[in-house]
Order: C-alpha cells, then structure tokens, then sequence
C-alpha cells in the first residue's frame, strides 16, 4: 500500500512537470522544487509508516497483558472457589453439630435445679410449692440475660467511631474512604466490624468502576471473613464484577456457587435473576 502511495505521488510530480511545458518552458529550478516535493511526500509517508508500526506493537503489548492479567484472575479464581467449597462444607457439619450439643447441656444442667425442689418438696410438702414457684423464673431469666450482656459493648467505642468516620465518607469522598477502611483494618484486624470494613473496600471499588479492585476486596472478605454476614454479599458483588468486566465465565461460575453455597438468601435470589439475564443474552 505504502509503495503505491510513492508511486502515485512520483507520478503526480511527473504529471506536474510534464504538464507544466504547455504554459511555459520547465526550469531546473523548477524541475528540482518538484523533485523536492515528492522526497517530502516520501519522508511524510516513511514517517506514518513508523508510527503504525509503533502502534501495532503497542496494542500486542497490551494484549499480552491483558492475557496475563486474565491468566491471574483465573489462577486466583480457582484457589478460591476450591477454598469456599472446602470451607462451607467442612464448617456446616459442626455447625449442625453444635446446636443439640449446647441444648442438651443446657438441659442437664437445668435438670438438677429442678430435681432439688423436688426433694425439698418430700420433707416439706407445704413450702416446697412456693421454692419452685421461685426458682422457675430464676432458671428461665438467666439464659435470656447472658446473651444481651454479650452483644452490648461488643464493639468499642473507639473502634465503632474509626469505622463511621470510614462509611461516612463512602459516597462523597470514595478515596478518602478507602484509606480510612485501610486504617481501620490495620489498626483493628480482630474487630467485630473489619469484615464489614473490608466488604466496603470492595463497594467503593465497585461504584468507582475500578472492577479489578473490586474484586480483589471482595475475595479478600471470601478468604478472611467467610463466616461473615457480609460474605454472601461479597459473593454476589464478585459475580457483578466479572460480569461488568465481560468475564462471563468467571461470573456465571461465581452466580453458580453463591446459589449453591449460600442459599436462601438475598444474594441467592440476585444470583439467579442475573444467570437468567445472561441466560437469555446467550452469554452461556
């Protein structure tokens, strides 16, 4: 194409000067002014020529990197979803586990307090009536008083004031919000609230279309807080994120394990309606 190009424009140029005797004789001077155009038009085109090599080069440059970034994510990717699928079955079973143990020992160690008024009640038929009228309510008062004492003062008022200051600034200073939740975590890792901190790392990333970041805060909540209430939401907020990236197998598997691994909640539901978008999109 680009010898074409030089060849037309020699061409021109010798049309130019052939053309030009019909008016008036061609000079040297003339002559050589012609020639000098046509070296301009050749070094214009050898200069074009360049920069389309520069910019071929640079989009396989780019191409290469977002190959191996993609490569990363699925690296990543994989370790993670065998590490959820690992995590939520071994940690469902004692959890189920769990629950009729507490209650049976709750229950043996209510079934003596009962049996002594029982006794008293033998030897003193009269006031044994009043003693267990009594001590029911102190045996049902107690474990209702225990966990509120639990909840209240969980969180530090300290800690409680470092993570609103974060949140506060979610939607009118993204950036400022971010190195407040880095702060925050750095300062208190074993708080009650750091899952919910590194969840809000994600969303900011998120609602700033940086996806690439969002992602790795929200496989950050997966891998660290999987336990979490949040974790169900980091979950579906991966998917979302695959999915405004294009990466529509990543994001249908994501959809696919947030169904399976949470199931009956929000993020289940949310789950489902975008398989079905991408579904009817013939994205799968």
């Amino acid at each position: 194409m680009l010898y074409a190009l030089r060849k037309s424009l020699i061409a021109a140029g010798i049309l130019t000067a052939l053309a030009i005797p019909s008016v008036q004789a061609v000079t040297p001077d003339e002559l050589f002014e012609v020639l000098q155009r046509v070296e301009s038009l050749e070094n214009e085109v050898r200069f074009l020529r360049g920069e389309n090599e520069q910019l071929r080069y640079d989009m396989e440059d780019m191409n290469k990197t977002q190959r191996s970034t993609f490569i990363r994510i699925d690296d990543r990717m994989d370790e993670l979803f065998r590490a959820i699928n690992s995590r939520v079955s071994s940690s469902s079973v004692p959890a189920l586990d769990a629950a009729p143990v507490s209650v049976t020992s709750s229950a043996v160690s209510v079934a003596p307090v009962a049996a002594k008024p029982v006794v008293a009640e033998k030897k003193v038929a009269p006031v044994a009536k009043p003693v267990v009228a009594k001590a029911a309510p102190a045996v049902v008062q107690q474990p209702v008083k225990l966990p509120v004492v639990a909840a209240a003062g969980r969180v530090p008022a300290q800690e409680q004031s470092a993570y609103d200051a974060a949140f506060a600034k979610v939607k009118t200073q993204p950036a400022v919000s971010i190195a407040l939740f880095r702060d925050f975590l750095k300062t208190y890792p074993s708080s009650s609230l750091a899952a919910n901190a590194q969840y809000w790392l994600g969303e900011v990333m998120y609602g700033s279309r940086n996806y690439q970041g969002a992602i790795d805060e929200f496989v950050a909540v997966l891998q660290s807080y999987q336990n979490s209430p949040k974790a169900p939401d980091a979950a579906i907020k991966l998917g979302f994120s695959f999915y405004e990236m294009k990466n529509w197998v990543y994001a249908r598997r994501t959809f696919e394990d947030v169904i399976r691994n949470f199931p009956s909640t929000n993020a289940a539901v949310l789950a489902e309606a975008r398989l079905d978008k991408m579904k009817s999109a013939n994205l799968y």
